[in-house]
Formats: structure tokens, sequence, C-alpha cells
């Protein structure tokens, strides 16, 4: 039933039962408002235990658990909230920092891009300087050579007409490097004309084993063809086409020593036209194969001394062959020549002029 708290009994069973939680909400720090409420809970409890008021045991273990409860949720909600506050300054600082090396790297960005705008201003008046000054006064001095050779301000002895003939093969080689330089800027720059046509094929490979079979024969090469009939025609620049196939064809006659053999073979296959460089020549290795496109790149220094050259040629003709839509593709093993193919589609593209340019 109900027990009767005499005051002497009393006091110690308050102390006994209520001095622990009292303290441990106290000094944890569960809340000032909670431990001054049960002290004072306490303190009357004693009282009425002193004046022989009866208490329910139950009733007061209830209320122990029910402020202790109470203290532990206020303990947990602010400890939730302050990991939350804790973790919401955290997130808005990363944001900050975030939000500001975007902006830092999108100013970068818009600097580089002004930079390189400007370079490629740069380039382009640099390319049309070229243009002017140094291509219009050599072909002025290409003009008067071929007239004295002709021997329009008189006649000339045999000497003379070979010291002319150096004058003049010098000087085509260098407008065909400043044409190169010129062709594969603009090329880069997406600002090469181009003019389709339907052209013949084997027309178009003979005109080009014409050119080069006195550099051959020089040499003492043999030169073969294979044009298979059914190749036909082809939507291309003629050219362009010829300035693809003269490119790899000098570089055959350059690589290959005397009495060696290069060719051309031209086949149809799947809707596109094959054309294949090759030559009995040194040969490339595979890890140079990788450098084969790339502009002013000389594969090996012994080669450069000895077999004259800019690097550029197969650069141009990787860009021409793209430029047609197109792809090329090498095999080659050192000591016994090379291959070159260019994988060309028989039509191009429909863009409703014949003339075009790509940009």
């Amino acid at each position: 039933g109900l027990a009767t708290f005499e005051p002497h009994i009393s006091q110690k069973v308050t102390i006994t039962i209520f001095l622990g939680p009292v303290l441990a909400l106290v000094l944890a720090d569960w809340g000032w408002l909670i431990g001054s409420f049960v002290v004072t809970y306490i303190c009357l409890l004693v009282r009425a235990g002193g004046s022989g008021v009866y208490a329910e045991p139950l009733t007061i273990v209830f209320f122990v658990m029910l402020v202790g409860g109470m203290a532990l949720a206020r303990h947990l909600t602010d400890s939730a909230i302050q990991r939350a506050e804790e973790q919401t300054w955290l997130v808005e600082q990363e944001r900050s920092s975030l939000a500001k090396r975007v902006a830092e790297r999108t100013r970068d960005l818009s600097e580089a891009n002004a930079q390189l705008r400007q370079a490629n201003q740069m380039r382009d008046a640099f390319l049309s300087s070229i243009s002017h000054e140094l291509r219009t006064p050599l072909n002025v001095i290409l003009g008067s050579v071929e007239l004295l050779r002709e021997e329009i301000y008189g006649p000339l002895a045999e000497r003379q007409q070979r010291a002319l003939g150096t004058v003049e093969d010098s000087g085509r080689q260098l407008l065909g490097l400043i044409n190169d330089i010129l062709d594969l800027a603009k090329m880069e720059a997406g600002k090469f004309d181009f003019t389709f046509d339907l052209i013949s094929v084997g027309d178009v490979c003979a005109q080009c084993l014409r050119i080069i079979r006195p550099q051959a024969d020089s040499k003492g090469l043999s030169v073969r063809s294979e044009i298979d009939i059914d190749v036909g025609v082809i939507s291309s620049d003629a050219q362009r086409l010829r300035q693809i196939l003269l490119n790899l064809l000098s570089n055959a006659v350059k690589f290959t020593p005397e009495a060696g053999s290069i060719g051309l073979r031209a086949v149809k296959c799947d809707g596109k036209v094959e054309l294949t460089v090759w030559d009995t020549g040194i040969g490339i290795s595979v890890a140079e194969q990788e450098l084969l496109f790339q502009p002013f790149s000389q594969l090996d220094n012994r080669l450069a001394r000895r077999y004259e050259g800019t690097g550029l040629g197969l650069a141009m003709v990787a860009q021409l062959v793209s430029l047609h839509h197109g792809s090329i593709s090498v095999e080659s093993v050192p000591g016994h020549g090379s291959s070159f193919t260019v994988h060309l589609p028989q039509n191009q593209p429909s863009t409703g002029a014949n003339s075009l340019r790509r940009q």
C-alpha cells in the first residue's frame, strides 16, 4: 500500500535516491531550469515527509525517469542542433571556397582566350606580311632568272646557264617552303579554300608520276603504277589531290636508296578510293611513326643532315586528307621501306556549291 515517511527516514531516502540524478543533471549542463525544478521538488518532498505526508514511491521513481528523459532529450536535441549548425557552417565555407575557385578559373580561362585571340590576330598579320614581303620579291627574282635563261638580254655561256639554273632551283625551293608554311597555317586556322569537282583519279595519278619520274630516274629508281580501271572519278580538289600525291611520292624518292623502287597504287574499296604510295627505302620505326604527321618533325637528326627537308610535307598531307573527309595510314619496316595509304570518300558531302571554304 502506501508508505509513511518519517522525517529521519524520509531525508535519508531522498538524499540517497535524488542526490545522484540532481548532481548529474546540473553538472552535465542539461539545463539550469530542469536542475532548479528538480531541486525544488526534492525540497518540497522532504518537507512533506517531515510533516507526515504520505507519498507513493513509484511516483517518485516515475518523476525521476520523466525528468531524466526530458533532460536527456534536451541534451541530445541541443547536441544535434549544434552539430547541424557546424555542418551547415562547413558546407557554407566549402561552397564559398568552391565559388571563389570557379570564379578564379573562369577569369583565368577568359584571359587565356583573350590572349589566344590576340595571338591568332598577330599570326594572321604575320602571315599576311610574309605573303607580301617574301613571295612578291621572290617571284620577281624567279621571273628575272627565267628571262635571263631564255637569253632575252643576250646569249649566255653554258656555265652561266648552270649558275642561273641553280639560282632558279633554290628560289623555287624557298618559294615552295613559304607556300607550305602559309598553307599549313591557313588549314590550322580553318581558312583554306577548296573547290570540289569530279576528277579522274587515273589522270591525276598519271600527272603526278610524270612530274616525279625525272627525280626517280636521276637516282636509278624504278617507278611502278597500278591504277584500277574501276576507280573512275572522285569528288576532290584536283590541285590539293596532286599536292597530296606529290608530297608522298617526293618523300618516297628522297628516302629510297639508288636502284630501289617506288610505286603508286589506286583501287576502289567499299565506296572509297585508296591511294597507296610505297617504296623500298629506309623505313620508319614504330616509335617514330607517331611523330610522322607533326609539323616540322624530323625523325632522326642523322637523316635530317643527309636528307634535306622541313618536316612540313606529311603534316600538310594529313591536313589536306582530313579536309577531304578522309584518313591516312602508314605501314613501315626499318630497312625494308614504307607504304602510305590515303583513304578518300568517292563522293564528298553535298555543299550546295562546287566551291566552298573550310572554316
